[in-house]
């Protein structure tokens, strides 16, 4: 082989290298190569380039002997394209070619030296004689500039980071774009056509010159025009800077070739990227006409030489002298402005002291713009120091004023300085820490110290200036709500507190406080002791001394709780116990949820202010007592003696906290916080279980969890399980359900009366239970936990001795099974467990979708083969429906009636031949299916509207003898309904006896009519004789006139089968050496199974062993009987499961292809075993000859019947 590719090689390289070859096979060689040089797989490349290589080296030369100084070192690897081709003999038949394929690899290729080297070949080859060509050539270099910056910045030269291959490279493109200039500039006198090409512009020069060109083009000359003339050769840089950047004359105008109209020849990111740059012509060009908004903009943008931006701000500078309103208006934010400025002349740029003025930057310091920053030393602007207040603090100035005697002029200055500072503080509205909130606390400090009567009589005296002082602080608190501004309650103590200490004297003053006072209904001045929290700085606080005050301020000055916990607040940082405040604001809040007071108006305002603080202490709400704090945000009411506080219901305050928590919380405290609620130990004894069940539900909604995830949900989308509780903690939840439910009922008890709750306990649903089922299946993420909660809850039922929890129980397990109905077949005791449920027809049912859609898609039938087909199918999955769900079937009981309406009264032929008959037989074996449930009383009015429509078929219909197969089954089905509900049975007998009366009347020897007849009004017993009696007729064929049709396959009687009668025929079939014994006996069986398929029942194990049988006659026959026993009785599968596994297994090639073919209807029939027995013929398809995928195909098609699709 390498020796085949050896001959190849040299064969190309001779074809090549050959002057005397024709040169079209040259073309064909290169161009097969050089195509691939433009694909988009590196690999592929890469394979191009290396064969290139190999072919393009003359025979006898390795490519890599090349001693020659042609080329770089850099571009060494490329010597085939800028060496070895073009010495090629037919190299000038080729080129052009190559030239197109070059231009299409550099808009791919990835490669920098690749580019680079394409690039020199284009610039050196590319053919010039064509003015197309060269414009097509010059939009493609212009395209790859501009699309592909980061490579190209990787080939051109930059300040500091240049070398002889970057230097060349611009040289060589430079090149391409002078020479497309030439080719393209005209005189203008020429006639130019407008067209409609979208960015093509007409360029005109000063001199008399036109072009069109195309934008891109254009913009991409000046891009190269920013990195500086190369180093070598610059005639094609002085070319084009010349060409746009003229020096001794205006510079180029542009107009669009379609409107005429002037456009834009640099845009402003063109002009931006000019400014960055170290070419003068083209930073003063970029700066050229731009107004006050451009300006502003280019000065914030990053990474502009420091000569270029000291030339930016000079321009700023004179923009500010022409039209300052307008760069004023351009600037957003002047603080951030004034900051860059200074960080610019940090940096060493000089000017912008017109802008810096304008912005507002009073201690900017002015530079020496004609001094050159030293690279040694960087400007730094120093401001100067603050300067040092010109008046005293606030108390300071009121002690010195009021308190002790100072000389005038002080006097005067202080006053001026107290008056200067409440009157702007008033002006500017700040109230919370300006100069009226600190002279307000200076003067409550003065009054509860030990000068406080010196203090009033000294504002007595001075009344020039305390009147003054407090004229403006009571006029700017008049409008207040004493309620909710506290500097206003601050100020009513105050005002009332010098009233007091002034005793009986008159002064200007105290009528300014009086009409203050008056103004908020505070007339009467109750004497105070003063704070009762005072000095707390002299201990340590501690939780214990923090909950005394806060109780103690509670019930002697409540008004000033606020300020009581603003200080303890304050106090307890400064002492570093944030711990002990937390936890004395959880007790405090704990010990209020006790109390019943909780529904004033002033327990509520307390509630809201101690959560407000400890929100602030403590973001996470759990953390410095977690055990302490979990109860407060999951405690239970206690119940008060009015009942009007249900300990179930969640505490007022309770949902803020959880939002809190939830909102702010890290997932590790949460988590910490969901063990803790789910301790089985903790559970029972303090929280609340409607409290922790919404938490968790919350928790599971939690938005920075679902943040960023698609809002269009997949079809086949699986809930994450967020939680992913343990078996412990799922069991913990369940019981927190029952517990709220419990509560629930009690409450009811006694609101509504024992009597009325338990009439109706069983039939209606608790509300709590079906509205935390969701929650308990979002928590059950598997099908293991959710038979683990079905297990538990199977327990509580049977071990509970509480009828209110066993209800709950019940309750959650039908919840549970009307969302999940595959329960039924992983837990056994289920079943029985769901056959007394009285509440199934209330809410939700994930099998109500599938239901609806099967016996709708069942009522639509048509005349063809493939109609047929589809309806078996259909009747087969409903029959399994019914067999294995009937309780959720049976909600679908009215549909059944509706579907059966409008059908009757169609002429016997066109009922019949629109196979309405079928669906009316498929209809009743539904109904058998669903026995003895059907005849529960929640189902009476559905039901007797469905017997109704069968009454009404054989009113009008009755003498057709084809009825008399159906009539039969449907007069069996009254007689159980007789016998499981007489008196609802009998009253819709009696309604419809003429209808009896006339079909008595047409078949008088009907054995199951006439007993019918005399059932209703005898004994359940006499009616079990009477059954017994007419089966025993019926297998005597006694009845006259009476046909029997194949369209009784689900015929269903009770059995009344003798072991005499059956001996014979099980005798027959265990015979294993005469298989036509044991045919005829099947065939036998199989025609009394059509008329009573109860009879298969006994000869269930024949049939297991003859299905093995390797006789076709036997094991063909078995199978069919088998699969006609598991359509008249569903659930009696898991009798056949192991037989027919085995069957799969056999060693007989024609069982296993039987079994193969019965493989769709066994599946759905036995549809809770699909994936063992799918799985196993999978198996035998893939180790034998056998191809089971089609049969495998038709039962997941069937299995998908019951998701509607």
């Amino acid at each position: 082989k390498k020796r085949k590719q050896e001959q190849l090689l040299v064969h190309l390289q001779m074809l090549l290298h050959d002057a005397g070859e024709d040169p079209q096979p040259t073309c064909e060689v290169l161009d097969y190569f050089m195509r691939r040089l433009s694909s988009q797989q590196a690999s592929a490349r890469k394979l191009a380039a290396k064969g290139l290589n190999l072919v393009l080296t003359q025979p006898n030369r390795s490519p890599g002997s090349d001693d020659d100084d042609l080329l770089e070192k850099e571009t060494s690897e490329h010597s085939w394209l800028l060496k070895y081709m073009p010495l090629l003999p037919h190299f000038d038949v080729a080129k052009s070619q190559a030239c197109f394929v070059l231009r299409q690899a550099c808009h791919v290729e990835n490669d920098p030296l690749a580019i680079s080297a394409y690039v020199h070949f284009l610039s050196a080859y590319s053919p010039v004689d064509d003015q197309q060509n060269v414009g097509d050539l010059a939009l493609d270099m212009a395209q790859m500039i501009v699309e592909r910056p980061t490579i190209v910045n990787c080939i051109l030269p930059s300040n500091g980071n240049s070398s002889s291959r970057k230097n060349s490279f611009l040289i060589a493109i430079s090149k391409i774009f002078t020479t497309y200039l030439k080719q393209v500039q005209r005189p203008s006198k020429e006639a130019y056509a407008w067209s409609e090409s979208q960015g093509h512009i007409l360029v005109q020069w000063a001199n008399g010159q036109a072009a069109i060109m195309h934008i891109l083009v254009v913009h991409t000359m000046v891009i190269l025009l920013t990195y500086g003339p190369p180093e070598g050769d610059q005639s094609h840089f002085e070319e084009m800077m010349e060409a746009w950047f003229p020096s001794d004359s205006e510079p180029p105008q542009a107009f669009l070739v379609d409107t005429s109209e002037q456009a834009l020849l640099l845009p402003d990111w063109l002009k931006l990227r000019m400014i960055h740059s170290y070419v003068d012509i083209l930073v003063d060009a970029a700066l050229k006409d731009l107004d006050a908004g451009q300006l502003v903009l280019f000065v914030q943008s990053f990474g502009i030489p420091v000569f270029n931006m000291s030339k930016l701000l000079k321009a700023l500078d004179i923009a500010v002298e022409f039209d300052s309103s307008s760069v004023d208006q351009a600037v957003v934010d002047k603080s951030y402005m004034a900051q860059l400025v200074q960080v610019q002349h940090q940096r060493g740029a000089v000017g912008g002291l017109n802008f810096s003025a304008l912005l507002g930057e009073a201690d900017c310091v002015e530079m020496d713009t004609k001094m050159e920053p030293t690279p040694a030393q960087t400007p730094v602007i120093q401001r100067a120091p603050p300067k040092p207040p010109s008046v005293l603090p606030i108390p300071l100035a009121l002690t010195q004023l009021f308190v002790e005697s100072s000389p005038l002029t002080v006097g005067q200055e202080l006053f001026k300085g107290l008056q200067k500072d409440l009157t702007v503080s008033v002006a500017k509205k700040h109230f919370d820490q300006g100069a009226l909130y600190v002279f307000l606390c200076a003067c409550e400090q003065l009054l509860e110290g030990k000068n406080n009567k010196v203090f009033v009589d000294g504002l007595l005296q001075k009344r020039l200036y305390s009147c003054v002082l407090f004229r403006i602080a009571t006029a700017a608190l008049a409008n207040t709500d004493m309620s909710i501004n506290p500097l206003t309650s601050k100020c009513v103590w105050i005002c009332r507190q010098i009233i007091t200490l002034a005793g009986s004297c008159v002064s200007p003053l105290l009528s300014i406080l009086r009409q203050f006072l008056k103004q908020h209904g505070q007339m009467e001045v109750p004497v105070r002791k003063g704070k009762c929290w005072k000095n707390l700085s002299q201990v340590k606080l501690s939780s214990d001394i923090v909950i005394k005050v806060i109780l103690k301020v509670e019930q002697e000055q409540p008004s000033y709780i606020e300020e009581a916990v603003c200080d303890l607040i304050k106090e307890g940082i400064k002492q570093g116990q944030s711990k002990e405040l937390v936890i004395a604001l959880t007790e405090v809040l704990i010990k209020k949820v006790m109390d019943s007071s909780i529904l004033s108006l002033s327990a509520t305002h307390q509630i809201s202010l101690y959560i407000d603080w400890l929100h602030h202490l403590e973001p996470e709400l759990i953390g410095s007592c977690p055990e302490l704090q979990q109860q407060l945000l999951f405690m239970k009411h206690h119940e008060s003696e009015s009942g009007k506080l249900p300990s179930d219901l969640p505490v007022l305050f309770q949902p803020c906290l959880w939002a809190l928590l939830i909102h702010q919380a890290s997932w590790e405290t949460m988590n910490g916080c969901i063990k803790s609620l789910l301790d089985k130990n903790t559970m029972q004894t303090c929280y609340n279980p409607t409290a922790v069940l919404t938490f968790l539900w919350a928790c599971i909604h939690i938005p920075k969890i679902w943040q960023g995830r698609d809002k269009k949900i997949p079809k086949h989308y699986q809930e994450e399980d967020i939680l992913a509780l343990t078996k412990d903690q799922l069991t913990t939840v369940v019981n927190y359900i029952l517990e709220e439910s419990v509560n629930m009922c009690k409450t009811t008890v006694t609101q509504g009366g024992v009597e009325e709750n338990s009439a109706h306990k069983k039939t209606e649903v608790n509300p709590v239970v079906a509205l935390r089922v969701p929650l308990l299946l979002r928590c059950c993420s598997s099908s293991c936990k959710i038979k683990f909660v079905v297990d538990h809850l199977l327990d509580v039922i049977n071990n509970k001795s509480d009828s209110l929890y066993k209800d709950s129980g019940h309750q959650l397990l039908v919840q549970l099974y009307l969302q999940v109905p595959s329960l039924v077949f992983k837990v056994s005791e289920l079943s029985s467990v769901l056959k007394d449920s009285q509440n199934t027809t209330s809410g939700p049912s994930k099998m109500d979708v599938f239901s609806h859609t099967l016996l709708t898609s069942l009522s639509f039938m048509g005349s063809n083969d493939l109609s047929k087909d589809r309806f078996s199918d259909l009747e087969l999955v409903c029959r399994k429906m019914a067999s294995s769900h009937p309780l959720l079937v049976l909600r679908q009981l009215p549909l059944i009636s509706v579907l059966l309406c409008g059908r009757v009264n169609l002429e016997f032929s066109t009922f019949i031949s629109q196979r309405h008959m079928n669906l009316l037989t498929c209809m009743l074996g539904l109904l058998e299916l669903l026995v003895p449930h059907l005849f529960r009383s929640e189902y009476a009015s559905a039901l007797a509207d469905t017997l109704d429509t069968y009454m009404e078929i054989f009113e009008i219909h009755g003498t057709q003898r084809d009825l008399v197969s159906l009539m039969n089954r449907y007069l069996q089905l009254l007689q159980q309904y007789l016998s499981a509900s007489p008196s609802s049975a009998r009253a819709f007998l009696h309604r419809r006896q003429s209808t009896l009366m006339y079909l008595s009347a047409q078949y008088p020897d009907l054995l199951s009519l006439k007993s019918l007849m005399t059932g209703i009004s005898v004994t359940s017993t006499d009616l079990s004789s009477s059954i017994h009696e007419m089966d025993r007729e019926s297998d005597r064929g006694e009845i006259k006139g009476q046909t029997t049709t194949t369209s009784s396959r689900f015929l269903r009687t009770s059995s009344a089968w003798t072991q005499a009668q059956l001996a014979p025929l099980a005798a027959r079939l265990s015979q294993t050496n005469h298989p036509e014994d044991i045919a005829a006996a099947l065939h036998e069986l199989k025609a009394v199974a059509d008329k009573r398929p109860a009879i298969l029942e006994h000869f269930v194990d024949d049939l297991k062993q003859l299905m093995q049988s390797p006789f076709d006659s036997c094991h063909s026959t078995a199978f069919h009987l088998v699969l006609y026993h598991l359509k008249t009785k569903p659930g009696c599968c898991k009798q056949y499961l192991s037989a027919f596994l085995q069957c799969l297994e056999s060693k007989h090639p024609n069982v296993v292809l039987t079994a193969v073919e019965c493989l769709p209807e066994f599946v759905v029939l036995a549809q809770e075993y699909a994936t063992v027995v799918l799985q196993k013929a999978f198996l035998i398809g893939i180790t034998s000859n056998l191809n089971t995928a089609p049969q495998i195909s038709k039962s997941i098609k069937l299995l998908h019947l019951q998701t509607g699709s």
